[in-house]
C-alpha cells in the first residue's frame, strides 16, 4: 500500500498559513526555498533558524521536522524532498537569457522550474511556476530558471 511516505522524490509548491510542526519523513532530504511572504522561524530541537527574503534557503533532514513560526503572515514556498537511499538531489539557478540545454546524467531525470521571466521549449511555452521533467531539455527565453537532478530508481 502506497502512503505519504513512499516516494523516491517530490517537488512541490506549498503555502504555510499558520504556524505549527512540519511533518516527519524519515530517510528523506528536504530543502525548502522561500517564494513569497516575509519567513518564517524554523525551530530544530532548540535550534532556531530564519528562512527570510534574505536567506530564502534551508536544506535539512527529513527526520528534524521543525516547528515552524511565521514572520509577518503566510509564506509560499518551493519543495524538494527526496529519499537518501537513493543518492543526493541537485539544485542549480541560472539567469536565462537566450539558449539552455541540460542532460541528465545516466540515472537521473532533470526537472526544470521557471522562477520568473518567460521561456519555450521543444513542450511549448513555459510561465513562471511551470515545472518540466525530462531526461534531456532545451530552453529558450529569459528569467530565473532552477534545474533540479533527480536519482532515478
Amino acid at each position: 500500500e502506497s502512503g505519504l511516505m513512499d516516494f523516491s522524490w517530490r517537488i512541490s509548491i506549498a503555502s504555510i498559513e499558520r504556524d505549527g510542526p512540519f511533518s516527519r519523513f524519515d530517510g528523506v532530504d528536504r530543502t525548502q526555498i522561500l517564494l513569497d511572504g516575509n519567513g518564517m522561524q524554523l525551530d530544530f530541537a532548540g535550534r532556531a533558524t530564519s528562512v527570510a527574503p534574505t536567506t530564502p534557503r534551508i536544506d535539512f533532514p527529513g527526520e528534524a521536522a521543525p516547528g515552524c513560526r511565521l514572520i509577518d503572515g503566510p509564506t509560499t514556498d518551493f519543495n524538494l524532498m527526496w529519499a537518501r537511499k537513493n543518492g543526493p538531489a541537485e539544485l542549480s539557478f541560472i539567469q536565462l537569457d537566450g539558449e539552455c540545454q541540460r542532460e541528465a546524467a545516466p540515472g537521473h531525470i532533470l526537472a526544470a522550474y521557471l522562477r520568473s521571466g518567460r521561456a519555450s521549449s521543444a513542450s511549448g511555452g513555459l510561465d513562471p511556476g511551470d515545472l518540466l521533467l525530462c531526461s534531456s531539455l532545451k530552453v529558450y527565453g529569459q528569467g530565473e530558471l532552477w534545474w533540479v537532478e533527480l536519482p532515478l530508481v
